[in-house]
């Protein structure tokens, strides 16, 4: 069997870089002590000089470096009427239930942090546990609950929970719920 044949094996990866000879290197023999004129090495002309070869990461390689594009899942768990709307403004948009979610979010991203400070309690004393200045009390919601998964882009996903960190306490889902309610309360 050739290398070209035990390479055919691995999935159709190609040989990107041959091997280059090493360069030549030309010992001096050191001059004597008593030598004034020490010996220089000659010139080498036909060095071999080393040509770099352009790697380009491929999606897989940079998603597993931590700045790629694979996806992540995400669940959202909200009431049935809320997910029934989302479903709804998906189908009617045409867009991708991540597009709509970050069109509700940019779109009332000026308004969440009111929206999600109403029925919030002030954490007091020196706030042993590390908590948010404020706690978001539990509302009494009686809806039947459903939920939607998708996946969306790691990077998405960073910045879904930084704005969750920032806003809502960490709560992603409370974050994603309040955003969407906001943004779909004409066709709920």
């Amino acid at each position: 069997m050739t290398a070209d044949n035990k390479l055919s094996a691995l999935g159709g990866l190609k040989r990107t870089a041959q091997p280059q000879p090493s360069p030549v290197v030309e010992l001096v023999p050191e001059a004597p002590a008593n030598d004034p004129t020490p010996q220089q090495p000659a010139p080498q002309e036909d060095a071999v000089t080393a040509t770099p070869v352009a790697v380009t990461p491929t999606a897989n390689q940079e998603a597993a470096a931590g700045g790629g594009a694979a996806g992540e899942n995400l669940t959202i768990r909200a009431s049935k009427e809320l997910i029934k709307a989302y479903e709804a403004h998906k189908n009617r948009t045409k867009l991708s239930f991540a597009n709509v979610l970050f069109n509700a979010i940019d779109s009332t991203y000026q308004q969440l942090p009111t929206l999600l400070n109403t029925n919030q309690v002030k954490v007091p004393g020196p706030n042993l546990f590390g908590r948010g200045e404020a706690v978001a009390m539990i509302s009494a919601d009686h809806s039947e609950k459903d939920s939607k998964s998708m996946r969306i882009n790691s990077k998405h996903m960073a910045v879904l929970d930084n704005l969750a960190t920032e806003l809502a306490g960490g709560n992603r889902n409370r974050l994603i719920v309040t955003a969407l309610t906001e943004y779909l309360k004409d066709e709920i």
